[in-house]
């Protein structure tokens, strides 16, 4: 299951051992949390691949917002930049980003996720997961699951 046939925003460690999907939400401190830390998970090989899931619906301005970061030329950065508070592209999403969006949101209820972040690994045996892990626990719940084969 390494590819998700979503568009998703990744972040690739330099020295993979595993790939984990984590739906997130611009507006989540937990997921604003997990994305300041985002370098340790890199330098724990720990790629990771973002996946959008408004918490406030489809209809809000939050998964607008979700939709111009998913539109802009630069996804990684426009991403970091919102996770940061640090403004959204002002590029205006178009139906194919808004689409993307809701394809992602609608991968996110096939899980009935609760809360952002939420994830999944992608290479290695799987593991679902719920919730703000630090780099350290995410790195030894992905050994873990590996360890189980």
């Amino acid at each position: 299951m390494e590819s998700l046939p979503l568009d998703t925003i990744t972040y690739k460690a330099p020295d993979e051992k595993y790939v984990i999907g984590v739906f997130t939400d611009i507006t989540c401190g937990f997921c604003q949390k997990l994305h300041s830390d985002l370098q340790s998970y890199l330098d724990k090989g720990i790629t990771i691949k973002f996946i959008a899931y408004p918490r406030a619906g489809m209809n809000s301005m939050i998964a607008r917002n979700m939709a111009s970061v998913w539109c802009a030329d630069d996804k990684p950065a426009a991403l970091t930049r919102a996770m940061k508070g640090d403004g959204l592209p002002e590029k205006q999403p178009t139906k194919a980003c808004m689409d993307s969006i809701q394809s992602q949101f609608n991968a996110g209820n096939m899980f009935k996720l609760s809360g952002t972040p939420s994830g999944l690994s992608l290479k290695g045996e799987p593991m679902v997961f719920a919730g703000l892990r630090d780099p350290e626990q995410m790195l030894n719940s992905l050994k873990t699951a590996n360890q189980k084969k």
